[in-house]
């Protein structure tokens, strides 16, 4: 008789992609965080309000994220003003890192 061995380990590979996805995530905010930081700063703005901006830009796409998830997860269509927050908050922030490349 034989006995089966266990399986090998596939860290990180196997059942862990969403570490790759917050690393990268993070990345990407860090850049774009810092993209915005410096258009905010060209366009004259308060150093200050500057490092907020992309803040409330970034909250927007949070906040309408988890309205849209929550309605489809309760069966119903996203709602319009969610939809439109989301597409508002990634015009935002396209356009801020477009503007500082």
């Amino acid at each position: 008789m034989y006995r089966s061995l266990p399986a090998p380990k596939t860290w990180p590979y196997d059942g862990h992609p969403l570490v790759s996805a917050a690393v990268v995530a993070g990345i990407a905010g860090y850049a774009s965080y810092h993209h915005q930081v410096a258009v905010a700063l060209l366009a004259g703005e308060r150093s200050d309000l500057a490092h907020v901006i992309p803040l409330s830009v970034d909250g927007v796409l949070v906040v309408a994220s988890i309205v849209m998830v929550d309605d489809r997860q309760k069966g119903r269509e996203p709602r319009m003003s969610a939809r439109v927050g989301f597409g508002l908050g990634i015009i935002a922030s396209i356009g801020a890192n477009v503007a500082a490349a």
